[in-house]
């Protein structure tokens, strides 16, 4: 059985453009010994209409130990996050999150 253990550290890092639209700062940390992650994924959205709101992925793959940030907006009042990534190198395994 694969297991895969990491850390998600969310921050509120501050208002933009609108009175309605704010941006957080992701913090994720692979706690694995020796699994890598492809870029992560990161959607915002809202609970009354799933339409995505904004997008936003890490840079390159996460190895073991290491730790990625990932900043998104939470544009049209979104209310919900999901992420996702692969596990490599496995094709058929992933980590998922819905609706932080």
């Amino acid at each position: 059985m694969l297991v895969a253990t990491f850390f998600i550290g969310l921050v509120h890092t501050g208002t933009l453009l609108g009175a309605q639209e704010q941006r957080y700062e992701l913090e994720i940390t692979n706690l694995t010994r020796a699994q890598s992650f492809t870029p992560i994924l990161a959607l915002s959205y809202t609970r009354a209409d799933p339409r995505v709101n904004d997008t936003a992925a890490s840079a390159g793959l996460l190895g073991p130990g290491g730790s990625v940030f990932i900043e998104i907006n939470d544009a049209m009042g979104s209310d919900r996050l999901s992420l996702g990534a692969m596990l490599i190198p496995t094709n058929d395994g992933f980590f998922a999150f819905q609706n932080l």
